[in-house]
Order: C-alpha cells, then structure tokens, then sequence
C-alpha cells in the first residue's frame, strides 16, 4: 500500500459518539427506563484519553462527543442513570441489558460494550 494511502487510513481524525441500544430480549426498555444521558468521560483512570476536545453535540448542557480522535486512542464515556421509577423491587432482583456503541464520524462503528442495570431485591 503507498504511504499516502497508508497515513490517510490510519491518521484521519474522527468525531466520536456513542449509541445506547436496548436488549429486547426482556419486557423493559432499559435505556429509556434508566438511561439518562452518556456523556464525554474526563476520567484520568484506566486507558482513557486525556485533554480531547469535547462538544455538546445534542444540546443538553454537557458534553458527549469528541472531537479529532486519532484512529488508536482510547475515548472514554460516562452513563448517567435515571433514578428507577420503572420497575418495582420485588423479592428478587431483575436484570436489564444494553448496549453502548462507540460511533466515529456518525458512520464508523468502533466498538462497544455491554451493560447491565440491576434492580435490587425488596429486602423484607
């Protein structure tokens, strides 16, 4: 592959955003329920990238894009959770699945992991 070629796959920066998908495979929308927004992640533990340029991209008053990420670096995500008002605790704990991608210029997917929200049980 010409160098050329090379550098314009591999350094083109992207815009990174993410996805929270719902596991319909139980009777509760987990993301409407419990999400409450998935925001740029500042943290300085782990392999996150540091110092990336964030946006507000959907004008909600927090940031949840980044900006110019190099193909490699490692962008990390906040969840920030609803309170449940959505299912009530009985005797045994319910457990609800979704899934947050990680999407590079709207198109590109990069990746992504599962996540649970549990419902504790009612303690008696």
């Amino acid at each position: 592959m010409p160098d050329s070629i090379r550098m314009a796959v591999t350094r083109v920066p992207m815009r990174v955003t993410s996805r929270a998908a719902d596991d319909a495979s139980d009777a509760v929308d987990a993301v409407a329920a419990f999400v409450d927004r998935v925001d740029t992640s500042d943290s300085t533990q782990g392999a996150c990238v540091q110092r990336l340029p964030t946006v507000d991209a959907n004008l909600d008053g927090t940031d949840d894009t980044f900006e110019g990420v190099e193909p490699g670096a490692v962008a990390c995500f906040d969840i920030a959770f609803e309170r449940n008002e959505a299912v009530q605790a009985t005797t045994s704990a319910h457990v609800f699945a979704f899934d947050l991608q990680a999407v590079g210029d709207d198109i590109a997917d990069l990746g992504h992991r599962r996540g649970y929200i549990i419902v504790a049980p009612e303690i008696p």
